[in-house]
């Protein structure tokens, strides 16, 4: 059984609700204990790996808040800061009915953010607003360095969905 720790005082009429109380149950400490060690040591590249992650997720949601409104949803991506994006270039192309289908498994481009902000300012010039996003890490690394501490690189894949309404274009 647990021991109640804190100050407690009866609900009296017009008092605000009691906010200091703590319920301490030797269980419960154990089990955060034990979670707090695994934490350090089974999900350590794990926990890493969310933090790292965080600015994209964070992009992400920001993305998916302002997302009717287009000025702001290309701000948001023009000021992203990448360290690099790596993508291929078209190995194919095919119609299939009214749609173009390309793919992309050519070879790989490495653009820096002034690209990238190119990249966002030329969809825009064109009328495509982005319609939904998807983004996921692909892989996270750490390496120790020789002086101590580590560096962390992630690799993500996202998703852009597009349309031009005016010019009646979508793009994936």
């Amino acid at each position: 059984m647990g021991a109640l720790e804190g100050q407690f005082q009866a609900p009296v009429k017009g008092m605000p609700p009691v906010s200091e109380v703590r319920l301490r149950n030797p269980k419960v400490e154990r089990i955060q204990s034990e979670r707090t060690a695994l934490d350090s040591t089974l999900w350590l590249d794990e926990l890493r790996a969310q933090s790292h992650g965080k600015p994209v997720i964070e992009l992400w949601d920001a993305l998916r808040s302002v997302s009717e409104n287009p000025v702001e949803t290309a701000e948001l991506l023009k000021t992203f800061a990448l360290e690099n994006l790596i993508f291929r270039s078209e190995s194919s192309a095919k119609k299939k009915g009214p749609y173009q289908i390309r793919n992309f498994g050519g070879e790989k481009t490495v653009w820096k953010n002034m690209e990238w902000r190119r990249f966002i300012e030329d969809l825009e010039k064109k009328g495509f607003q982005l319609v939904q996003s998807e983004w996921h890490q692909v892989e996270f690394r750490a390496k120790p360095l020789n002086g101590g501490g580590m560096v962390e690189e992630s690799d993500f894949g996202f998703v852009l969905h597009n349309e031009a309404p005016r010019r009646k274009r979508r793009g994936i």
